[in-house]
């Protein structure tokens, strides 16, 4: 039996965590997953969740798409999620330090249009064999990166040169 002093308590804290949560924004969307990226045919970019507005996405770059006979870089950039808007932060490769983009669906597809105009597209099981073709590109899995409790962060790696 709750004790009656501490009922105002009890209403008040109930009262609070219901106007918080009333007022929450809608669920967070999930940004996870591999997405093709058309100013690089080929090279597939695969974003996965670090904590709630935090993201990471690996990729490879060829010139300029990714193919068998083509010379590849990995890189992996840090991003922001807040909503459907993502902020990334391409400068270890070169790119825009705070890009924004926004997590769309059309025609039941999901994608990123970023503000520079590129627009990556999610993609769908039946183009899983581009996933797999990007996998011989990438030299550590998603759980290497954590090795010591974190996401790397400009310049974290050293790039090997081999």
């Amino acid at each position: 039996m709750m004790n009656v002093n501490r009922l105002p308590l009890f209403l008040i804290v109930s009262i609070c965590l219901f106007l918080r949560f009333a007022d929450a924004k809608e669920s967070p969307i999930d940004f996870s997953g591999s997405f093709s990226d058309p100013n690089h045919p080929g090279c597939v970019r695969n974003i996965f969740i670090f904590d709630l507005d935090t993201v990471w996405i690996e990729g490879n770059d060829g010139n300029p798409g990714c193919s068998k006979d083509t010379i590849v870089t990995q890189f992996t950039v840090t991003a922001k999620i807040s909503g459907n808007e993502i902020i990334a932060d391409f400068s270890n490769k070169g790119g825009p330090a705070n890009l924004k983009g926004v997590y769309t669906v059309e025609y039941l597809f999901a994608t990123i249009t970023w503000e520079d105009g590129n627009k990556w597209t999610r993609l769908s099981p039946e183009n899983q064999d581009e996933v797999e073709k990007s996998k011989k590109y990438t030299k550590k899995t998603p759980a290497e990166y954590f090795v010591d409790g974190r996401i790397p962060m400009d310049n974290d790696e050293k790039k090997d040169d081999h």
